[in-house]
């Protein structure tokens, strides 16, 4: 027995015109229809008449009671309060909020090498206006010539306003007057090249030659008399690189050696420091996969005799404190310069040499005449202070004259000096500094000066002129090698 339908009582007064309109049976002469959805929704939301399915277009609904139950539906409806459309909009963005948002697109295109167009992309366009429709993307032109000029103003700005104040003395070369270091140039550190020394000497600056420059040239004059030797093993090394069939051979031979990353042999350049002994160091690790590999080539060069390989390890032996002393000198976020005597004396060490006492010696007496100076350039510039001693002694003589059971006192104080000159002083404050203890080697020399600032005050000036000094000229060929990373495609994208 099929279940009898339920029926909304609206539609006793109602009539179905169709699936989406129905007709008022009360007022015929209108024949004003109303969407059954409105109905529906109104009538389901109020909860005012139960509503189930439509019924068929014969069944009618008074027009009277639908009006006045719409009536006080839309009252009750009338009640809440209706967000306004401007509430569901992006507010308008405001030239700070545009400013900041137009600096980090420019930090979007500096930094990951992004090319100019990429504001005119349609894909771009969308992604920005899904975050903000408010938002204006600036041109390729507003960013070529107006944005990244005006940035890169203030980055010089901020450089030059950070040596005016804060950079007492550097110990690099640029264009002097630009940068207005006159003053303040205490090294000049470059290469070993006699062009560079002699424009130095010209301009009457101080000149260190490039530390790592240096190592570099003691190897290669040393290596000279083994020139036979490393000729052969970079003929062997450039047989394994050029030629698939020796290289695979290689490898195989490397494994069942029990490698289980198999390694390439490194080929020496004149223009890489170090590079021999990377050379040298590799090829000495894979002797037996080298030597097996050798024996199984068909036209193989002529391999290392027992004694020669034998060499070869020595000579690694030999080379290694060179590659250390280059690495640690090369770096460019912790002073170099001081680590030179240190260096050197270790490579004597190391080398069985017999290390130079009176260099250390000579060094500390550079030492106290350059503090010696700086005193006397303190007191020459301390013309206030003697002047207001001589008024202090004036008015220690008056109190004098008077009766007071401290005149003779005050007068023995205002009339004692010190009997030690200024070099007396300087002496006994670095010979105080060299019985201090040691730092250890990881510790942060400046973070120790900071600290010791009070105990040796005419050191730690000499101290802020002389570590910004570098020992190489390792940083500035590193800025020209980023720089040369800009030319390639990356470059070629900004446009």
């Amino acid at each position: 027995m099929s279940q009898q339908r339920r029926f909304s009582a609206v539609w006793q007064y109602m009539t179905a015109f169709d699936s989406t309109y129905v007709v008022c049976d009360v007022d015929q002469e209108t024949e004003e229809t109303i969407d059954v959805n409105d109905v529906v929704s109104l009538f389901s939301n109020t909860s005012l008449l139960p509503l189930t399915t439509i019924p068929s277009a014969s069944t009618t609904i008074p027009c009277s009671s639908v009006s006045s139950t719409i009536s006080s539906s839309s009252t009750c409806i009338l009640k809440r309060k209706q967000s306004s459309i401007a509430s569901f909009l992006p507010r308008k963005m405001t030239p700070d909020r545009k400013k900041c948002v137009d600096n980090a697109l420019l930090n979007i295109i500096v930094t990951d090498f992004q090319p100019f167009k990429i504001v005119e992309d349609t894909g771009f366009k969308q992604f920005v206006n899904l975050l903000n429709p408010n938002y204006c993307l600036p041109t390729r032109q507003a960013i070529s010539k107006t944005l990244i000029p005006l940035e890169y103003q203030k980055c010089v700005a901020k450089v030059e306003d950070l040596i005016t104040n804060e950079a007492d003395n550097v110990c690099v070369i640029s264009i002097i007057s630009k940068w207005k270091l006159e003053a303040k140039v205490v090294l000049v550190v470059s290469d070993n090249a006699s062009n560079i020394k002699n424009a130095i000497n010209t301009l009457h600056l101080r000149h260190l030659g490039c530390f790592a420059h240096t190592i570099k040239l003691v190897v290669k004059e040393s290596l000279k008399c083994k020139s036979d030797l490393i000729n052969k093993v970079k003929t062997i090394v450039t047989h394994f690189r050029k030629s698939t069939i020796a290289h695979k051979i290689l490898e195989k031979n490397q494994i069942n050696n029990g490698i289980n990353e198999p390694r390439k042999l490194i080929q020496a350049v004149s223009t890489r420091w170090n590079s021999e002994y990377y050379m040298l160091e590799r090829i000495a690790s894979l002797e037996k996969p080298v030597r097996a590999s050798l024996g199984l080539l068909e036209n193989p060069p002529s391999s290392l005799t027992t004694i020669e390989w034998t060499i070869v390890k020595e000579l690694c032996i030999v080379l290694k404190p060179f590659e250390s002393a280059t690495k640690v000198v090369s770096g460019e976020n912790y002073m170099t310069a001081p680590m030179i005597l240190h260096i050197v004396n270790g490579l004597f060490e190391n080398l069985l040499f017999p290390s130079n006492s009176s260099l250390s010696e000579n060094t500390k007496n550079e030492i106290v005449n350059d503090v010696t100076n700086i005193i006397k350039k303190i007191k020459s510039n301390n013309i206030e202070d003697s002047t207001h001693s001589v008024e202090h002694q004036h008015s220690v003589a008056t109190e004098a004259d008077e009766f007071s059971i401290w005149g003779t006192l005050n007068v023995h104080a205002s009339q004692s000096r010190p009997t030690n000159t200024s070099r007396s002083r300087v002496i006994l404050e670095v010979q105080n500094y060299l019985d201090d203890a040691l730092v250890p080697r990881s510790k942060d020399p400046l973070e120790w000066w900071r600290q010791n600032y009070y105990n040796f005050p005419h050191l730690s000036i000499l101290v802020r002129r002389m570590f910004c000094c570098q020992a190489t000229s390792v940083p500035r060929e590193r800025v020209f090698s980023k720089t040369g990373l800009l030319i390639n495609e990356l470059k070629t994208r900004k446009s």
